[in-house]
């Protein structure tokens, strides 16, 4: 039987023979290279842990945009109501609201009586707390929650698409240097981002 050669295969090396006849014969395995074998594990898996990484992204981002209903999505944001005695509340929420729509981009703010979704909201409390204390038992920074009722209306169908639930937004801000205003705005971004994060899981 006449040696025709070597070749390695994911580590595993092997040795050609010639048949009798002086064709190919058997292959038989010399070493195996177990380093090289793990290496090329690795690097197997770590692509295809890579791939469906990529996959599972992708199709978040399919699922959070895909799955809500296209004809809605064009928004009518009215002026919040504020049952609260907190004056122009209604106002930072209001356009907190219409900011992280915005800012979102998977659904656009349409004017007055063009929207399909109309979002109806109420201000139903207001609270300002301290939150932090320095070592003199000062207070350092203040919290400031918003809660407020807010629904989805189908305005096509006649009836919510999200029945109204209460959110609860909350910011602080410090008692040097800013006031209570800066805190009312972070509030009022929470209390939006909330809203929309449960409307779009809504749509699954």
């Amino acid at each position: 039987m006449k040696f025709l050669g070597r070749f390695e295969i994911y580590g595993v090396r092997f040795s050609e023979c010639a048949g009798n006849d002086g064709g190919p014969g058997d292959r038989r395995p010399l070493a195996v290279d177990f380093t090289s074998s793990l290496v090329y594990f690795v690097i197997h898996m770590r692509k295809v842990a890579f791939a469906v990484t990529v996959f599972f992204l992708l199709s978040c981002v399919f699922s959070f945009s895909g799955f809500f209903p296209k004809e809605l999505r064009r928004v009518e944001i009215p002026v919040f109501e504020n049952k609260t005695l907190r004056y122009g509340l209604e106002v930072y929420v209001t356009d907190a609201f219409m900011e992280a729509v915005e800012k979102d981009g998977r659904l656009e703010v349409a004017p007055k009586g063009e929207g399909a979704l109309i979002v109806e909201g109420t201000i139903t409390d207001y609270s300002r707390e301290p939150f932090e204390y320095d070592s003199e038992g000062n207070v350092k920074t203040y919290k400031v929650t918003v809660k407020a009722e807010i629904g989805f209306y189908d305005k096509k169908r006649g009836k919510y698409y999200m029945e109204k639930r209460t959110y609860s937004g909350w910011g602080t801000y410090r008692a040097d240097g800013e006031d209570e205003e800066s805190g009312i705005k972070k509030a009022a971004e929470d209390l939006a981002d909330e809203a929309l994060r449960k409307l779009f899981l809504s749509s699954f």
